[in-house]
């Protein structure tokens, strides 16, 4: 069985909120009070867990046209068909700093994932959906 594994991409405001969340981290640890450390160390879990599912979510597309949306190792993993795709758009954001891929599905559902080679997966989710 051939897997077709596509990662995701990392956007500005992903970065950006990684980078603040291990600022307001770095910050409660200086000032070294008790509250102010047990607030570091909830921010040092959430920074540690945004970082893992920034860098570690993955889409795989599997011969039977399944794709299975990992988000992260310590997420719960997605299993949709793409036999009832009915739709598959590129959006932009408002300032144009980033973009996504909206898939519908013909039960009215529709999800959001942000691959980094957008192409190829929609070429092979059209192959996927013909078959």
């Amino acid at each position: 069985m051939t897997r077709y594994t596509f990662h995701s991409r990392m956007t500005i405001g992903t970065l950006c909120g990684i980078i603040l969340l291990a600022v307001a981290t770095l910050m409660c640890f200086l000032q070294r009070s008790g509250i102010a450390v047990a607030c570091a160390l909830v921010l040092l879990v959430l920074t540690v867990a945004a970082t893992e599912r920034a860098l570690h979510t993955e889409y795989q597309i599997t011969d039977d046209g399944m794709m299975t949306i990992r988000k992260g190792r310590f997420g719960k993993a997605t299993v949709v068909d793409l036999k009832e795709t009915t739709q598959i758009e590129k959006i932009h954001t408002t300032f144009g700093f980033s973009h996504f891929l909206l898939i519908r599905f013909s039960n009215g559902r529709s999800i959001v994932i942000q691959p980094d080679n957008e192409d190829a997966l929609i070429s092979q989710t059209h192959k996927h959906r013909r078959a």
